[in-house]
């Protein structure tokens, strides 16, 4: 299928006439590794379906047909295409920090929440996105929440996460309106209305957290990826944390049942003496019932349904 949209001249295209047909080569101005990732996001939403192994062509299914009557849109994380290391080093740094810049924002700022939350990450021994993700910082920085309703309305920002931090949060926003009224006014004028959280964000992430991050919306599970990668589960755990900690969604219902995910979430927090929830003593108070991994992908999937 890839082969036809990027006009490929092979054997078994000539051989079914493949290159007679209508959309052949349509998609020739992109490459056929990014057909490939298309062809496979369709598959792992089941918007395209193999039925039979034997002959592995996609079939159209009823989101299929919706989708091409225009009643409903289809999503996928954009395709980067494969750079040398260099190259995707310095696409990661300057797109990071392009990104920042579309939407003006106090740097001064956002540099101050970052050492705090840094500081709350180092005293919890807890990764930083669970307290808050560069996003939800991003935020504050261009709003200047003061008040428990204005923090409440910052991106990521729930009843649980505001009782836990937003008075910290907030105390150094007041001291830094103080000190520096002119970032205030400077930024502040014009917010636009707070908007829900992206599906993914814009910037380029490392490509290795970008397949684990492809692999996941193909439906494949944590553990399923490991292996298929021939990677450690936790390289892969900490490959979602920190794409959740710069925004990404990744669905993660379906990694737990509701009642192993209430005797985890029990076990952490009949271990938080702050309000943080900390790997090493849930283990232990679980006297064997959960190793690591599975706490750490626990507490993934509890912080995602808090916030």
């Amino acid at each position: 299928l890839a082969d036809v949209l990027v006009g490929a001249d092979t054997e078994k295209i000539r051989q079914f006439r493949h290159n007679e047909l209508p959309t052949y080569g349509v998609g020739k101005d992109r490459s056929k590794q990014y057909w490939r990732a298309v062809i496979d996001a369709l598959l792992g939403k089941r918007i395209l379906v193999v039925d039979d192994p034997a002959r592995p062509v996609p079939g159209l299914t009823d989101a299929a047909w919706r989708i091409l009557r225009g009643q409903e849109q289809f999503q996928m994380l954009e395709y980067q295409e494969k750079k040398t290391k260099s190259e995707s080093r310095s696409r990661l740094e300057t797109s990071k920090s392009r990104d920042f810049k579309d939407e003006p924002f106090s740097e001064l700022l956002f540099q101050e929440l970052r050492e705090l939350r840094a500081e709350i990450a180092r005293q919890g021994n807890i990764p930083p996105y669970i307290i808050f993700s560069d996003r939800s910082l991003h935020d504050m920085a261009r709003q200047f929440p003061r008040t428990e309703d204005e923090f409440l309305s910052i991106n990521g920002v729930g009843r649980h996460k505001s009782e836990t931090y937003g008075s910290r949060f907030r105390a150094i926003v007041v001291d830094f309106c103080n000190r520096h009224p002119e970032e205030v006014g400077k930024y502040s004028a014009g917010v636009p209305p707070q908007s829900s959280a992206p599906s993914r964000p814009v910037s380029a992430q490392d490509p290795t957290q970008i397949e684990t991050y492809r692999l996941l919306q193909q439906g494949l599970s944590p553990a399923e990826i490991a292996r298929t990668r021939n990677l450690k589960l936790g390289t892969i755990l900490a490959h979602m944390e920190k794409l959740l900690e710069v925004g990404f969604e990744i669905a993660m219902d379906s990694y737990f049942t509701p009642d192993r995910l209430e005797t985890i979430r029990t076990w952490f927090e009949s271990t938080s003496t702050d309000g943080l929830w900390r790997l090493g003593p849930a283990v232990e108070a679980s006297q064997g019932g959960m190793d690591y991994d599975e706490a750490k992908l626990a507490r993934l999937v509890l912080m995602q349904k808090t916030k």
